[in-house]
């Protein structure tokens, strides 16, 4: 995942848009929620309830990253 960010990174910030620079940084903090995401499913602590509560919230966090995403990609094209 190290080696993608890189370039998902540089290709917002270069791909042909209508001077929408702020939907590149948008995009970024959107894709930065699901990584959070991700890391709070993936997550283990050995406590049920903890893992309950972070389990939750890691997918509220990717789902609401991958709409907002998907919204700035639509805007851009």
């Amino acid at each position: 995942m190290n080696t993608i960010f890189p370039y998902l990174l540089l290709s917002f910030l270069t791909a042909q848009s209508n001077g929408a620079f702020g939907l590149y940084i948008l995009g970024i903090i959107f894709l930065l929620s699901i990584i959070g995401g991700y890391k709070l499913i993936k997550l283990r602590t050995g406590n049920y309830d903890v893992d309950y509560f972070t389990k939750l919230l890691g997918w509220a966090m990717a789902l609401f990253g991958i709409i907002g995403l998907f919204q700035c990609y639509e805007y851009l094209n």
